[in-house]
């Protein structure tokens, strides 16, 4: 009987890792990200070769500054980059004139990836009504509970915040960088990297899992609902 159950135990262990597997959202670069990535920074006049590998602080704000205007310059408006259940990679971003804070943080994570900016995935979920984080995930959108996914990326002075629906960067007027770990919107932000204030999510009291792309698991192949798009890789930055 023991034998048994430590059988299906292990069977159902390694049928949960190889279905998990299946619905990762891959971190990988494709030669096609690599192509779309550089015609979005070219097109918005910028040579992304100069980009790689910054080395200095102001090196580093530079490239992410750029990074970022380039997502707003190929995806000028807010809206859905596609339809649920189809991809959402630099080359689909670079088709379309809108989209939403998902589709640019997916552009903005590889094109930092590629020119060797370590970068991690954040969704953020509005804390609301006394619900914990379970319950906050299983709500939707509509029902009230607001959303946001935008990045961080590890400069010289430590994970820098930044959004993916308004043109700021977590940098002070006196240089510090600000993380999610710390973050406090009391700052006085420095205008010279951002046109704009922190997204109005960031001002509120939010959970952030690092990692998850989406609650739906209608972003990214193979497209199984209600199993979320989750980045193991990224999801590590949880514990």
């Amino acid at each position: 009987m023991r034998r048994i159950i430590f059988i299906g135990a292990l069977a159902l262990t390694i049928f949960i890792i190889v279905f998990m597997g299946m619905h990762r959202v891959s971190e990988k670069l494709t030669i096609e990200d690599k192509t779309y990535i550089a015609k979005i920074l070219e097109e918005a006049g910028y040579d992304y070769k100069s980009f790689i590998n910054p080395t200095t602080f102001d090196a580093q704000l530079g490239v992410i500054s750029a990074v970022q205007k380039s997502g707003f310059h190929t995806a000028k408006e807010t809206g859905r980059a596609g339809d649920l259940n189809s991809a959402r990679e630099p080359k689909n971003l670079y088709a379309v004139s809108a989209a939403y804070c998902g589709d640019r943080a997916r552009y903005m994570d590889k094109a930092f990836r590629l020119l060797g900016l370590e970068s991690r995935f954040v969704s953020i979920y509005e804390k609301r009504d006394g619900k914990n984080i379970f319950q906050t995930l299983l709500s939707r959108g509509g029902q009230g509970t607001q959303s946001h996914a935008l990045l961080e990326v590890k400069t010289n002075k430590g994970w820098m915040i930044v959004d993916s629906r308004h043109q700021w960067l977590s940098v002070t007027d006196s240089g510090d960088v600000i993380s999610l770990s710390n973050w406090s919107h009391e700052h006085s932000w420095s205008s010279q990297y951002s046109s704009q204030t922190p997204y109005p999510l960031l001002e509120k009291d939010f959970y952030k899992i690092y990692g998850l792309y989406s609650r739906h698991g209608k972003f990214y192949s193979p497209f199984t609902p209600y199993i979320p798009d989750i980045s193991w890789g990224e999801f590590r930055y949880n514990y």
